[in-house]
């Protein structure tokens, strides 16, 4: 009765892997974001420089 049992702790780096990849995921999606934008500009900028010439 006089013992007490440690409760776990939870281990402050198993938070800091999870923030790491959301980071990544994060990372990805503002990537894929730029490659979209940039594909409908180069797609836009196709479509003037064919009207001209």
């Amino acid at each position: 009765m006089g013992e007490e049992k440690e409760k776990p702790q939870e281990k402050p780096q198993e938070k800091k892997e999870e923030k790491k990849d959301h980071h990544h995921v994060k990372d990805g999606v503002k990537r894929f974001g730029n490659a979209v934008t940039f594909g409908a500009g180069a797609s836009i900028g196709n479509k003037i420089v064919d009207s001209i010439l």
